[in-house]
Parts: C-alpha cells; sequence; structure tokens
C-alpha cells in the first residue's frame, strides 16, 4: 500500500515534520466520523532538546486541517480542608489531553485521571472495561489499563502503581517528562522497579525543578580509574564534561546539558544518577521526599 507524507512546521522549534502514512494507518487514527479527520500524536525532539508532542488533525488527502502543541496545567487546584472523595462526575469533567500513542514499537492503551488538575491523559485507545484500574494512596490520580498488544503483567502492575502515587506527591509535571517515563516503564516493564528506577522516574517528572552542586570532586579521578558501572569512554567523557559546567555554571538546568552534549535526556539523568551515587554531585530536587 502506497505511503502519503504529511508535512507541516512545527510552531516551537520551526521544524519541518515529515510523517509517513498509508490510507490504513490514517484510517485507526480517524476521530471524528462526520469530518473524516484523523488525530495523530506527533512526538518529537524539540526546540529545548526535550521530546514535545502535537496533535494534528489530518484530511482524507493527508493535509494538517490544524494542530496543537500539547500542556498539562501547571497548577493543581487548591483543596480547602479534607482531601475530596473522587467521583464518577469528576471523572467525567476532566479535560481530556490524548496522546494515540507513545512510539511505534508499543501499543499502550492507559487513562491516567489527575483528579487535581482537572486532566484525563488518554494514551493510545479506551475500550468499555479496563483490565485493571490503580488507584494512588490519596485517591487523586487513577490509572486504567486496557487491553493492548502490552500485556498487563504483576511488574507492569507494580510499576504503575508506583507511578501514579509518585505522579499524586510531586509537583505538576510537564508532558514530555511524562512521555519519558511511560516510555521508560515500557522498556522496564520485564523487572520490578528498583530503588535506583524510581529516584530515576522522580528526577524525570521534576527535572524542570532540579539543579546541581558539586560535591566531593576529588573522587571523580578514581571513579573513572576504577570505571565500576563499566561505562563507555564517550559517557565517562560526558561526565567530565558535566562536572566543568556545573563548576562554571551552578545553576544551569538539567535540559540545558542535553543541548550541549547532545545525548539523550533519560540517559543524561541516569549519568547524573550515578555521579549522585558516587557523592561526586548533589542533586537538588525541590518538592521530591526520598
Amino acid at each position: 500500500m502506497s505511503q502519503q507524507v504529511v508535512t507541516y512546521v512545527c510552531d516551537a522549534c520551526k521544524q519541518v515534520r515529515r510523517l509517513a502514512f498509508t490510507p490504513e494507518i490514517y484510517s485507526q487514527y480517524v476521530a471524528d466520523d462526520l469530518t473524516g479527520l484523523a488525530l495523530f500524536s506527533d512526538i518529537h525532539d524539540c526546540a529545548d532538546g526535550l521530546k514535545e508532542v502535537n496533535n494534528l488533525y489530518i484530511d482524507h488527502d493527508f493535509n494538517v486541517r490544524s494542530f496543537a502543541l500539547l500542556k498539562l496545567p501547571e497548577y493543581r487546584k487548591k483543596q480547602v480542608g479534607m482531601i475530596p472523595i473522587p467521583s464518577a462526575a469528576a471523572v467525567d469533567d476532566l479535560k481530556d489531553i490524548i496522546l494515540t500513542q507513545i512510539n511505534k514499537k508499543n501499543d499502550l492503551n492507559i487513562e491516567i485521571h489527575e483528579l487535581a488538575l482537572d486532566v484525563k491523559i488518554i494514551v493510545g485507545e479506551a475500550a468499555e472495561v479496563p483490565i485493571s484500574t490503580l488507584e494512588s494512596d490519596m485517591g487523586m490520580v487513577q490509572l486504567n489499563f486496557y487491553p493492548s498488544t502490552t500485556i498487563y503483567t504483576p511488574e507492569i502492575e507494580i510499576w504503575f502503581n508506583q507511578f501514579v502515587n509518585i505522579i499524586e506527591i510531586l509537583p505538576p509535571t510537564k508532558i514530555s517528562f511524562l512521555i519519558e517515563v511511560i516510555q521508560y516503564i515500557l522498556d522496564n516493564m520485564d523487572h520490578n522497579p528498583t530503588e535506583f528506577d524510581l529516584k530515576l522516574v522522580k528526577t524525570i517528572l521534576a527535572s524542570h525543578e532540579v539543579f546541581f552542586t558539586l560535591s566531593k570532586i576529588e573522587r571523580l579521578t578514581s571513579f573513572v580509574s576504577n570505571n565500576p558501572y563499566d561505562l563507555s569512554s564517550k559517557d565517562l567523557g560526558i561526565m567530565q564534561n558535566m562536572i566543568d559546567t556545573i563548576d562554571e555554571k551552578p545553576m544551569i538546568p538539567l535540559k540545558d546539558f542535553v543541548i550541549l552534549y547532545d545525548i539523550d535526556f533519560v540517559h543524561t539523568i541516569y549519568l547524573f544518577l550515578i555521579l549522585e551515587v558516587q557523592k561526586i554531585v548533589i542533586i537538588d530536587r525541590p518538592g521530591i521526599v526520598g
């Protein structure tokens, strides 16, 4: 079946985005039978080196009729007195934020109800009845897991259980960080999350508020010599550059390291966590406990 190329220019990064579609793929994303427009989430590395999402509405001739950058609310609702008990009516009133897919490899269908943010984040497609519904400890975040090619296992249940409790207590995150965490879960769902995994997830979700200070920089030479994590020479070189950058610009945001060294966002955090474990760097995470 012949492919059609959908083209548009992202308002944020000014990239010309080219997406390949077939009529079969197009039909999977038709959002409105009356208009025939297909809704498709274009996740891409954007202006600040982080992933952003444009939701595109595409017509039968494969023209982009409109698109919008997805954003999560920056503030939660203020609660007075006791935490309210979530109700079905409250869920029905939430604003829908739709991600048609996370990537091409994993088929995942979930809904995340963030009651304090007034949003319902829909990933993939929701069936009538979820396989499982997970709820955070205070009941303000709910996750419905629907049938897909991603199999619901005891391990993935533990991952998403931790996930709903983490996003309940952290400051509101950004859509790009939410995508990174869901992708990280999909990449690691063959095992239960470790303490290191959970610290990495928390750091990703709050990375817009994370800063670094140097601790025992003299440990770096010994660490590089012993290389206990069997890191590549490239990673060791990046770590040295990170140290030099923090020394010159102590309040530099995490995302700037991604742009400076042209490396994956999650891998950047992974390297910083290793430096933290080795007590070479201190990571200041406002709002994160534990």
